[in-house]
């Protein structure tokens, strides 16, 4: 480990090392909840780093947002889930992002249409949100879907 330079060795002192690089505590910060139901307000305060490495997931700009609600459990998202996204301003036609109206976030599939676009339900007892070509100005794509984490388990998309 001396000779690639990560720890030196103290002369003068048996047994005696110090680090040259700390080990840096790497981590996806957990900002709070997001619903996966209809819009309700956005909570976004760091709770917690997670203590998984973001390159798990392709690295990046990544932060985690815990769900709340069932409209997503068709694709297997639940109650409960940490959701780990992207951080980006776009959303592709398909795609799963956490989307911000105003002041309220949601996780839903983003579909675009010729007169607006559609926030998605994955579950057929939720309505899907429709969001009129006027009104997406509004709207904020805070970070595109890329897998969860449930109690200890880890599932990219």
């Amino acid at each position: 480990m001396a000779k690639k330079g990560v720890v030196i060795c103290v002369p003068g002192k048996s047994r005696a090392i110090r680090v040259t690089h700390p080990r840096r505590h790497t981590g996806i910060p957990l900002l709070g909840t997001v619903p996966a139901g209809p819009l309700a307000e956005a909570v976004e305060e760091a709770e917690e780093t997670l203590p998984v490495s973001p390159g798990y997931f392709g690295g990046g700009p990544l932060f985690a947002l815990r769900v709340r609600g069932e409209s997503m459990k068709n694709v297997g998202i639940f109650d409960g889930d940490l959701a780990v996204l992207r951080q980006q301003p776009t959303v592709e036609h398909g795609q799963i992002a956490v989307v911000q109206i105003d002041d309220e976030a949601t996780l839903k599939r983003v579909l675009y249409t010729a007169t607006g676009l559609i926030l998605k339900a994955e579950n057929p007892a939720v309505p899907d949100k429709t969001v009129v070509a006027n009104e997406r100005a509004q709207v904020v794509i805070g970070g595109v879907y890329l897998g969860l984490i449930r109690s200890g388990h880890l599932r990219k998309r």
